[in-house]
């Protein structure tokens, strides 16, 4: 089972809007990165207010991606641009469990998964990422940030570990976007 969503090039920093841009471009529908981010209401670090000249810049200098907050919020940007969308967060523990929601939501919606990268990947560090979900096989699947090329191969149980150190306070967990009803 593989699907296939157009590259969008982006900065690290802004994964969210970047993985909102390509799921709707599929849909034949055109919103900037920039557009999205500031209607996600993130902030960038100074260093990249020439890419980004509409976004506010962050007073710590950092990345700040408030989307937990309801005015930030995805179905919020959804509402406000007409598009009829859905976004539910489905947060699990159990490998089973999450095995389980990506089957069953894979054929019917695009899904994004939002975690901690370095655990994906065995390396040192904390990071949280969101990447779309491209392809589910028995023991796997692949995911990847738009702006790469290269799909990444996780592990059901890797990624499960991911999300729990990533932690549903940060909005960890399956990422499940559906025509909204």
């Amino acid at each position: 089972m593989q699907k296939e969503y157009p590259v969008v090039s982006s900065v690290a920093g802004l994964c969210v809007p970047a993985c909102l841009r390509s799921i709707l471009l599929t849909k034949k529908m055109d919103f900037s990165i920039e557009k999205i981010a500031k209607d996600l209401g993130i902030e960038i670090p100074k260093k990249y207010t020439e890419k980004y000249p509409d976004l506010k810049i962050n007073k710590q200098n950092i990345f700040k991606q408030p989307i937990n907050e309801e005015k930030y919020s995805i179905n919020n940007f959804f509402k406000k641009n007409g598009i009829p969308f859905k976004m539910k967060l489905v947060y699990t523990k159990d490998t089973t469990k999450l095995k389980e929601i990506l089957k069953k939501h894979f054929h019917k919606a695009d899904i994004a998964v939002c975690y901690d990268f370095p655990t994906s990947t065995n390396k040192p560090g904390k990071l949280g990422h969101i990447a779309i979900i491209f392809k589910l096989d028995k023991n796997t699947l692949e995911l990847s940030h738009p702006s790469n090329i290269n799909k990444n191969i996780v592990s059901y149980v890797k990624l499960t570990k991911a999300i729990q150190t990533h932690s549903k306070k940060k909005m960890a967990g399956i990422w499940i976007f559906k025509k909204d009803k």
